[in-house]
C-alpha cells in the first residue's frame, strides 16, 4: 500500500478539463460503480488495491478483472474485510497456492470461514490440504461452513461427522445424506 497514490477524475468536454482529485469514499464509489469484468479498468483495480483506505481496498478486491498479482497482495491484506473478500475472486481462486491460502486459514476465522465455502473453487491449492487445514481450525463455523460446501470431499465430511461439536457433526451428517439421495 502506498501513501503517495492520488486519483483524478478529469472530465473532458470539447478543449475544456477539469480535474476533481477523489478521496477515499468517492474512490471507493466509482469502483463499485464500474462494470468489474470490463478488463480496460484492471490498471484501476490494480491501482486502487495499493490504497491506504481498507474500503477502496475492499472494493477492488471483490472486482472480477483484479489482475493475479494484486489479487495475491490483498489475500495478505491487514484488514481481514479484504482478505476474506478477496477469497471469491477468480483471479485469486485461478492462482492461490497451498501456503498462502494456508496462512489465510490462520489469520482470521471469518477468512478461513470464506476459504472453506470456496474450497471447490480454488484450482491451484490443494482440497485435501486445505480441507484437513480447516478440520483443525479451532473455530467450530469455520467447520460448519466446510460440512455445508457443495463439494467438500466425502473423506473430509465423513472426518467432520465425529466432530466433537454437535453442531459439525449435524452439519456434517445433512451432507452426507444429501449427497447419496
Amino acid at each position: 500500500m502506498s501513501n503517495k497514490l492520488a486519483f483524478t477524475l478529469v472530465v473532458a468536454i470539447g478543449e475544456e478539463t477539469q480535474a476533481f482529485d477523489l478521496g477515499s469514499t468517492e474512490l471507493h464509489r466509482v469502483i463499485d460503480a464500474l462494470p468489474g469484468n470490463e478488463s480496460s479498468f484492471a490498471g484501476l483495480f490494480a491501482a486502487a488495491s495499493g490504497h491506504p483506505a481498507a474500503t477502496v481496498r475492499l472494493s477492488a478486491a471483490t472486482e472480477e478483472c483484479l489482475p493475479a498479482d494484486s489479487a495475491m497482495e490483498l489475500a495478505s491484506d491487514p484488514c481481514a474485510s479484504v482478505r476474506r473478500a478477496v477469497v471469491s475472486n477468480a483471479s485469486f481462486q485461478r492462482f492461490a497456492m497451498d501456503p498462502l491460502v494456508l496462512r489465510m486459514i490462520t489469520s482470521d476465522p471469518e477468512v478461513a470461514a470464506e476459504i472453506a465455502a470456496n474450497l471447490s473453487s480454488l484450482q491451484i491449492a490443494n482440497a485435501e490440504v486445505v480441507g484437513e487445514s480447516i478440520l483443525r481450525h479451532p473455530d467450530p463455523s469455520v467447520r460448519i461452513q466446510l460440512a455445508q460446501g457443495s463439494n467438500t470431499p466425502i473423506r473430509l465430511l465423513n472426518q467432520l461427522r465425529h466432530d466433537s461439536v454437535r453442531e459439525v457433526a449435524n452439519a456434517a451428517h445433512i451432507a452426507l445424506r444429501s449427497r447419496f439421495q
